[in-house]
């Protein structure tokens, strides 16, 4: 590593502590509003013809106060780069400096570092359906579960960004086995790949349990599917970043479908011989 790079890693490092001291006192000034959510904090019961009670918040969640989430897209993208949660920006912080990092080094960007970087954004949208699916909502007890089940026993509409310590210390370990496997510039490549399609995730994560209108069909789509995998049935609908993956894996079933099994009673115990 020269020193132009050197000096470039520890500028982040400073920049990203320097976030972490001011964001929150950012937020403060500006005095983000909370509320204790009430009933009216129900989400298109209307658009799924679902019963209230399917979505309403439990007694204990009512009782404590939550942050107002934003309802226009420029509120939105202020909460969740300029917010107390200082994760956002830190990865964009990341993303900057090991740019910077690749393009200083002596070989030149390639196909390659093309191909590595379009390929972890590719293993991120699997990685997010089967972790998201089989280790979330698994069918054993772990810290991740309950931390996630947490996530759905809060009203919909909510401010959901994951912790910055998170974020960065799974960047960290995944660069780390980047390099053990890849030479220097292509785990950096493959870890900017990465890291940009981890920056997705959590907007469209985020941005999902807003009240802000979706812009297109694609994040419609992004959004709806979240709402039915919170309100509907927590077995399907798993995908952000690509929500077709949910097609793939055959977890994206028709809405009737999984209504209609969900009203039907439960098939009667067979008669036990006295």
């Amino acid at each position: 590593m020269n020193k132009g790079s050197s000096w470039r890693i520890v500028s982040l490092c400073l920049a990203l502590a320097l976030a972490s001291e001011l964001l929150p006192t950012v937020a403060a000034f500006c005095q983000i509003p909370k509320h204790s959510v009430s009933q009216n904090d129900i989400l298109f019961s209307r658009t799924l013809s679902l019963p209230k009670a399917t979505i309403a918040p439990h007694e204990h969640e009512m009782e404590e106060p939550l942050e107002l989430p934003p309802k226009t897209m420029p509120a939105a993208v202020a909460r969740f780069f300029l917010g107390p949660d200082v994760g956002p920006i830190s990865i964009v912080g990341i993303l900057i400096g090991f740019s910077g990092w690749r393009m200083e080094m002596g070989s030149a960007v390639g196909v390659n570092d093309a191909f590595l970087f379009a390929a972890s954004i590719v293993f991120w949208w699997f990685q997010e359906h089967i972790m998201h699916q089989r280790l979330l909502h698994s069918d054993f007890d772990w810290m991740g579960k309950e931390i996630h089940q947490g996530h759905h026993n809060k009203p919909y509409f909510h401010v959901s960004i994951d912790p910055a310590g998170l974020m960065i210390g799974w960047l960290t370990a995944v660069h780390v086995i980047l390099r053990l496997v890849l030479p220097v510039d292509l785990a950096v490549s493959a870890t900017i790949g990465y890291a940009g399609a981890g920056l997705m995730y959590e907007w469209a994560h985020y941005v999902a349990h807003t009240r802000v209108k979706p812009p297109n069909q694609f994040w419609k789509r992004v959004r709806d599917n979240h709402i039915k995998h919170h309100m509907v049935d927590n077995r399907y609908w798993f995908g952000f970043s690509l929500p077709a993956i949910d097609d793939w894996f055959g977890t994206n079933p028709s809405l009737l479908d999984v209504k209609q099994a969900k009203a039907a009673p439960a098939p009667a115990k067979e008669l036990q011989n006295i």
